[in-house]
């Protein structure tokens, strides 16, 4: 989808500022859930997704065994 695809779509909606909270941490838990029941490794695949590089990755799993 375009941004400019997004700005006629929010144009058309007069949404306040949280009123999209909701979904959207409804939707991140649907895929939290998906991602933690294709095991451990389909979980360090998503976290290494999110962190800026393999140190980064290293810090946050040793914090969870520490």
């Amino acid at each position: 989808m375009s941004a400019q695809q997004i700005t006629e779509l929010l144009d058309s909606f007069l949404l306040e500022e949280d009123a999209l909270d909701a979904l959207v941490h409804e939707a991140f838990a649907e895929q939290a859930r998906e991602v933690n029941n294709q095991g451990l490794a389909a979980q360090v695949e998503y976290l290494a997704g999110t962190c800026a590089d393999v140190h980064a990755l290293r810090d946050l799993l040793k914090d969870l065994t520490a």
